[in-house]
């Protein structure tokens, strides 16, 4: 190159420099503002969906505190405790690949400062602050290349800045909310900006180098969301319609290999994960659940469209949010018709038209299709929509007019060329002009009318997790286990927990707190500490004689904390239960007798579904919760798995497994909630009854039913209610199966 050529460069590179600077610094103000009505919720972890930034945390805290490499990149829901032995029992997470999680866990071993909710919540704004400038340098970079003017270029950018920091649905959950849907959306916008630059860079060092950290975005996507997989083929597809691939069949194979080698690995990661510890069998059944492959799912999302478009996306994004995202995949669809219909006449296509219909066919494709994929996952959380923000922010408001504008210009070229030359140079400043001024007013009326969205979503309020959750996490140990009369602290919702790191069990009685130790500690010397939330809180008989005997009383506030040697509890339940202690041990051997890792719990099977029974709080049949929502206690039981059921008064309920002949052993227990309830339980394979077991009430011991499955295509847990069904509140214990 010459030094008159480096000297045209280097110019044209200044010039460029100024713009792109002044559109960082305007981000970054606009994102600024935005604080005023987000600042109130910063740090502030509330009920809902706000679940997903406390399990980051939680998985984040388990890395640091254990080793990332020793726990194998796992997420697991429980934290290090006496009660958890191994990995299988700290409930390994599986529907997403752990991505979410580094980059907190990587903050943290930088700053050595343990992940907390603030931590995650700035990180989640930087990443909004900087999908923003990704999305308005999208812009910038689409017009430069095409050799427009780089001012007019900044103008428009402006656009999707304005828009994405401004949109409420953005401005909440890329702050509060934080696990793979909004993680993400960096490498997503990320990943197509670098696409956008590897068709428009010239130089074959600077496209190996946007090639190279594209791989990455992909590698770092594909570890985070399935999403990624979608997004990566319709972007190979695109290379295939543009031939910016060879068709020859070796050069092809080669690219491709090239292609998909980063989400390659992460998949094949993923996979070695879950195969580790026996979850490769559930994940799959979760991803047909997701996919509304399984009978259960079919029948959840049958008004799909309606829960999605007009519920998700009309609270996302307002009243006018589907219908503009329904024009711009109309002039997506409209403009590749027109390019399929130029092709066959071998027309030529002006270089900006193509490269901005190929963004916007991608930014608007890959949504659409992942959200169908997946559509019981979509259908049932309403953070699904999100992505179609980063589509909507440069896509509704640039791309999509500019593809209108152009068609217009190309049916207006004949008589364009009648006008006088003094004339055609005035309409190419006033037509970019007027066209800015009319997207920008578009952008700035939609934007008022979702105003209202911001009330929903954010405003003053506390933190209710934060008091009872940092007292617990201050005042026990690896080797203690925490009971409370009438608190729990569980995996789900974990917002809790990302505080304590320790879990806290309900035990309403000092027999639920004998039966939970010689349960999940049989072997552990460690204290018991009995939680009270509040100083007046009322206890039965045997835990008022407990707590008189603690060793240690720590108070916080409302709070307070009774420690309580084991043997001391031990001697108090055999002297107030005698007999019944050892009957309870029984049960419990019995019920755990044979499981292994392997093992697989009927709650996390696809397919599960109930007839005749009243429905409770979330459907026909709960897991892991009462009739009515709360936790469950039975007799020291493990019942985050159980199936909790309600009959109706006439005729039997039953929950129905479908087990396919692919399981040899099938074990659960059976009980009653309520003392006044009584109920007839019963286990039939391919409809002949196997078991069954009339309890009386909730005093009588839970029964063990062990029953061999093999060769069994449906398996159905019965409760018949007898005469009625008054106080018949029932519980199918942690049902779990051996596959073969």
């Amino acid at each position: 190159m010459s030094d008159s050529d480096q000297n045209k460069r280097f110019d044209h590179e200044c010039s460029h420099l100024m713009p792109i600077l002044l559109l960082a610094c305007t981000t970054a103000a606009l994102f600024l503002t935005t604080m005023t009505y987000r600042s109130c919720c910063f740090d502030m972890l509330w009920y809902g969906h706000e679940w997903c930034t406390a399990s980051t945390v939680v998985f984040a805290r388990n890395w640091y505190r254990e080793g990332a490499c020793r726990l194998g990149f796992l997420q697991l829901w429980n934290p290090a405790s006496v009660e958890f032995p191994d990995i299988a029992s700290r409930q390994p997470y599986f529907s997403a690949p752990p991505g979410t999680v580094l980059p907190i866990w990587a903050i943290s071993r930088l700053t050595t400062m343990e992940p907390t909710p603030a931590m995650v919540m700035a990180y989640n704004s930087a990443t909004h602050l900087l999908i923003t400038f990704l999305l308005g340098m999208m812009v910038f970079a689409l017009f430069t290349a095409c050799g427009l003017n780089h001012w007019l270029a900044f103008a428009y950018a402006l656009i999707p800045v304005y828009v994405y920091t401004s949109l409420p649905g953005p401005m909440y959950w890329q702050q509060n909310v934080f696990y793979s849907d909004q993680a993400i959306i960096l490498p997503f916008v990320a990943f197509v900006f670098l696409e956008l630059l590897r068709d428009v860079v010239e130089g074959i060092d600077e496209r190996r180098t946007v090639t190279l950290v594209q791989a990455l975005a992909l590698f770092y996507g594909a570890y985070t969301d399935w999403f990624m997989f979608v997004l990566a083929g319709v972007v190979y597809l695109k290379r295939l319609a543009l031939r910016q691939m060879s068709w020859c069949l070796v050069p092809w194979v080669r690219h491709s290999i090239l292609f998909w080698l980063p989400a390659g690995v992460a998949a094949a990661l993923f996979m070695w994960q879950m195969h580790s510890v026996g979850l490769l069998g559930a994940f799959l059944e979760r991803a047909l659940m997701y996919t509304g492959a399984s009978q259960e799912s079919r029948m959840s999302i049958a008004a799909f469209n309606k829960v999605f478009w007009g519920q998700h996306v009309r609270r996302f994004y307002g009243p006018y949010g589907a219908p503009l995202l329904y024009a711009t995949f109309g002039i997506c669809g409209l403009c590749l018709l027109y390019c399929g219909i130029q092709a066959l006449r071998r027309s030529a296509i002006p270089e900006l038209f193509r490269n901005a219909l190929a963004l916007l066919t991608i930014m608007a494709a890959s949504p659409l299709l992942y959200v169908y994929l997946v559509r019981n996952q979509a259908a049932a959380h309403e953070y699904s929509t999100h992505k179609l923000g980063a589509l909507m922010a440069p896509g509704s408001f640039v791309l999509a007019p500019l593809l209108v504008l152009l068609l217009v210009a190309k049916l207006v070229q004949p008589v364009a060329k009648r006008v006088p030359g003094r004339w055609r140079a005035a309409a190419r400043i006033l037509i970019p002009a007027l066209s800015f001024c009319a997207v920008a007013a578009g952008a700035h009326g939609y934007l008022k009318s979702t105003k209202h969205i911001i009330g929903m979503y954010m405003g003053p309020r506390g933190n209710p997790f934060l008091a009872v959750g940092t007292f617990v996490g201050r005042n026990t140990a690896f080797s203690e286990l925490v009971v409370s009369p009438s608190f729990a602290i569980d995996t789900k919702p974990p917002q809790w927990l990302c505080y304590s790191m320790k879990r806290v069990y309900l035990t309403p009685t000092l027999f639920d707190v004998y039966s939970k130790a010689t349960a999940t500690v049989p072997d552990s010397p460690g204290d018991i500490n009995v939680l009270l939330t509040n100083a007046q809180e009322h206890m039965d008989a045997g835990l008022t004689q407990l707590v008189a005997k603690a060793y240690v009383a720590r108070r916080e506030g409302s709070f307070l904390l009774y420690k309580i040697r084991k043997d001391v509890m031990l001697r108090l339940t055999e002297a107030l239960y005698p007999g019944k202690a050892q009957q309870l041990q029984d049960a419990h051997r019995a019920f755990t007798a044979g499981w292994t890792s392997n093992c697989v719990y009927a709650a996390d099977l696809s397919g599960v579904w109930a007839t005749n029974l009243l429905a409770g709080r979330y459907g026909l049949f709960q897991r892991g919760q009462s009739h009515t929502g709360e936790k469950l206690c039975v007799w020291g039981f493990g019942c985050e798995k159980a199936f909790s059921v309600h009959p109706y008064t006439q005729g039997i309920g039953a929950v129905i497994i479908p087990l396919r002949n692919r399981y040899t052993r099938f074990r659960t227990a059976a009980a009653v909630l309520n003392p006044a309830g009584s109920v007839t339980f019963g286990v039939s394979l391919d409809g002949r009854p196997a078991w069954s077991f009339n309890c009386v009430s909730s005093t009588s011991l839970p029964c063990v039913a062990d029953l061999d499955v093999r060769g069994v295509q449906q398996l159905a847990l019965t409760v018949d209610p007898g005469r009625d069904n008054c106080n018949d509140n029932s519980v199918w214990i942690d049902p779990w199966l051996v596959p073969r």
